[in-house]
């Protein structure tokens, strides 16, 4: 009987321990804009971390160059940002404590390479 006993508070706990950790996802958030403060509409912003199974997920910045990837295991991040048109913006070494917000903010600067014919010409204007 005792061991009944025992047994079933063992389960009990371990589901406990099991949907309190399920509970306790984060996410990274925020709002990408260009040099002039103007929102950046249509943005790509991918998060990559050891911590999620498929190592990287992405979304897209809505009208209002906002974003948000919820669902995120704790664990080390880097956010890129990236825009036709615009240079890429990474951010790397985000720490993600269990269920908290990262604010990430980005702000997009114009592209540096000309483009000639079609291809690129790997020269800085």
């Amino acid at each position: 009987m005792r061991r009944q006993i025992g047994c079933f508070l063992m389960t009990i706990i371990g589901l406990l321990i099991c949907t309190t950790s399920a509970k306790a996802q984060s996410a990274i958030a925020g709002t990408v804009t260009d040099a002039s403060g103007a929102v950046a509409a249509g943005a790509t912003v991918t998060v990559t971390s050891p911590a999620l199974i498929e190592h990287s997920r992405s979304t897209v910045t809505d009208g209002g160059g906002q974003y948000k990837i919820v669902d995120l295991r704790p664990g080390t991040y880097g956010v890129t940002f990236t825009l036709t048109g615009f240079a890429t913006v990474n951010r790397e070494g985000l720490d993600l404590p269990a269920d908290f917000t990262a604010a990430v903010d980005a702000e997009m600067k114009p592209s540096t390479q000309s483009v000639l014919s079609g291809k690129s010409s790997g020269v800085s204007v």
